[in-house]
């Protein structure tokens, strides 16, 4: 355990001038959804950027950083059709890596592989999860910077407006995600998972009629839906929950905490 130290002057102006590139990429992206987020990030990030700049102890790898991110959780990080890696979270790893004057990799995968390759070593950083009591014992959190809604997606003119219209079904959700392990704990809504890879894959299969609803990101799933041009999905009622969500690293190597 590291206990925080006062941090010296020069140390605080480089957390500062980090923060000042933080937003300045922010600004420079036509998002309103990263403006709204803005004021959090002054509370989240530059304690966090202060204490990585003032800990004297475990050095930072001599090779670039690997950062781990799911390309399909537009708008905070996805892959454009070029191959670029984009989105809220990608500018905040970048901005804090100037900062800082390291080098990162991008790499990604869909999120039941990240979690993995993050446990076993071969990357060093998820750039967006949000934070679960049960992925606690295995994962090290960063304060949060956003919070993430998941909602349930149906046709329009669906009879299903609600999980509890759902006993029986099907119903479309991301494999090994939040919303799987959220029908897993509950099986008294008598619920069939049918696990994709995406929420992609899933907006896509219940928009050609496969299957009764689907399970994700409210924000998420509403940049897919114009991506895609699909016009007869919409999310049905208030968010079923709602996420705390940051950056992780494996259980035990990281020196802040949420």
């Amino acid at each position: 355990m590291v206990i925080a130290k006062a941090i010296p002057l020069q140390k605080m102006k480089d957390c500062c001038n980090g923060l000042n590139l933080l937003i300045d990429k922010l600004l420079g992206v036509p998002h309103n959804w990263q403006m709204k987020i803005l004021n959090r990030l002054f509370l989240t990030i530059l304690p966090l950027l202060c204490l990585i700049c003032s800990a004297q102890s475990d050095p930072l790898p001599q090779r670039p950083i690997v950062i781990g991110f799911d390309p399909d959780s537009p708008p905070y990080e996805f892959v454009t059709v070029s191959g670029t890696p984009e989105g809220l979270n990608i500018d905040l790893s970048l901005a804090i890596a100037e900062a800082m004057g390291v080098e990162v990799e991008f790499r990604y995968a869909p999120w039941y592989e990240l979690r993995h390759q993050l446990i076993t070593g071969q990357i060093d950083i998820l750039s967006g999860v949000p934070y679960t009591t049960e992925s606690s014992s295995e994962l090290d959190y960063t304060p949060p910077h956003a919070r993430i809604f998941q909602s349930l997606w149906v046709r329009k003119g669906s009879p299903f407006q609600s999980l509890g219209d759902l006993e029986g079904r099907q119903v479309l959700v991301v494999k090994e995600g939040i919303m799987q392990r959220y029908l897993t704990q509950h099986p008294d809504l008598k619920i069939k998972a049918i696990p994709v890879d995406t929420l992609e894959d899933a907006l896509r299969l219940l928009a050609i009629n496969q299957y009764d609803a689907a399970l994700g990101s409210t924000l998420s799933g509403e940049y897919l839906l114009g991506r895609l041009q699909v016009s007869n999905l919409e999310h049905s009622g208030p968010p079923l929950l709602t996420e705390e969500y940051g950056f992780a690293v494996k259980k035990g190597i990281v020196r802040c905490r949420r």
